[in-house]
């Protein structure tokens, strides 16, 4: 997997109850919730997963108890049952919570998001070798990747289709050795403050399709 499946999940609960509580409190039952039902499985090959409250809205003023409090969530997996085991103990949670409080039914409504990008591994073996050949053995690496950020090239495979996710290198050099020395911050591709190399970037990336294009046409 190159990247994350996303999922953004809407979870309106009605209220009937309120308590103070404090910031200590609150961190407790969060992780207590994060870590029980809401992680991957010990079955998931790749994992692993992650539950992000991103905004909670409750009420319009500060002496009138809401009669609703919402959740907005993101969900990150990498392996598909990872994906439906959070989104079923989520909305199983919900559920269960409101049932126990005595509140109404919630609602919880699902945005689907990407799935998570799977590299085909017959696949990379065979546009590793083409892509070594023409930007150097040593520019072209194959690494498990971590990354839980979310990606639509997984849409491609959907259907069945094999498919591969490369990445390129895009910092200048003595920025990136910089960075590897501890002397300079590195900045992602989200950040105002990312400025690739554009030439050689560019360069890299036409090459490697060109050089992965024609070696899937060749059928030996």
């Amino acid at each position: 997997s190159a990247s994350a499946g996303l999922d953004n999940l809407d979870h309106a609960v009605a209220v009937t109850h309120t308590q103070a509580l404090s910031a200590r409190v609150f961190n407790e039952v969060r992780a207590q919730w994060t870590h029980s039902d809401l992680e991957a499985p010990p079955t998931d090959p790749v994992g692993p997963a992650v539950v992000t409250v991103g905004s909670f809205q409750a009420g319009s003023a500060a002496n009138v108890i809401p009669d609703e409090a919402r959740l907005l969530l993101t969900v990150r997996s990498r392996a598909p049952e990872t994906r439906e085991h959070l989104l079923a103990s989520i909305d199983r949670i919900a559920r269960a919570e409101a049932q126990a409080s005595g509140a109404p039914e919630p609602s919880v409504a699902v945005t689907r998001g990407p799935a998570a990008p799977y590299n085909d591994p017959a696949l990379v073996d065979r546009l590793v070798p083409a892509l070594r050949r023409e930007l150097g053995e040593a520019s072209v690496g194959v690494a498990e990747s971590r990354s839980m950020g979310g990606e639509d090239f997984g849409e491609y495979a959907k259907d069945g289709t094999r498919v591969v996710m490369a990445y390129v290198g895009a910092i200048e050099p003595n920025l990136f050795a910089a960075w590897q020395a501890g002397t300079s911050e590195r900045y992602g591709i989200h950040s105002a403050l990312f400025a690739p190399d554009p030439e050689p970037t560019i360069r890299t990336g036409t090459v490697a399709v060109v050089a992965s294009a024609v070696r899937l046409f060749d059928s030996r």
